[in-house]
């Protein structure tokens, strides 16, 4: 969504959609964002809300060896990338689709990034399972780990 939506993104990395609902394409990147404040602090791991399954969303966090949560996925090679300029500056060399990026499960598995395919983990302190923004592609969970309140990526309903 990051390259075909970029241009409607405010500072904080999100917009209305048709139906009014406010909603995030990446980590909230503005410093006057309420509760969310210091969500792109990975030291300070904010809870910033929850998934249509009911896990938490957490901003940028690290996981209990320090290392921050790191997207698994990579870009395809002999992709022809593409920059987006949004109202918090310019992201460039990125995908134009979700088909430009693959889920690297030998790098998971060599401990190299430590998000699975929905952009989850076992949560550090809690225990819990839970999702992460990262710093690259997909910034936001993708896809849902639970079932309960399953409903399209994007839905506004």
């Amino acid at each position: 969504a990051m390259p075909n939506e970029g241009a409607s993104l405010d500072s904080c990395f999100g917009h209305s959609a048709p139906g009014g609902a406010y909603h995030y394409h990446a980590n909230i990147n503005c410093t006057s964002a309420g509760a969310a404040a210091g969500a792109n602090d990975p030291d300070r791991c904010v809870l910033i809300g929850y998934m249509a399954d009911g896990f938490p969303v957490y901003g940028f966090c690290k996981d209990s060896a320090g290392k921050q949560m790191t997207s698994c996925y990579s870009l395809n090679s002999g992709v022809t990338t593409v920059s987006v300029t949004t109202a918090a500056g310019t992201v460039s060399g990125i995908g134009s689709s979700s088909s430009d990026y693959t889920y690297d499960t030998s790098a998971f598995t060599a401990g190299t990034c430590n998000l699975d395919k929905a952009s989850g983990a076992i949560h550090p302190t809690t225990n819990t399972y839970s999702y992460f923004m990262t710093t690259e592609y997909p910034w936001t969970p993708i896809e849902l780990f639970g079932s309960e309140g399953a409903q399209s990526y994007c839905s506004a309903a």
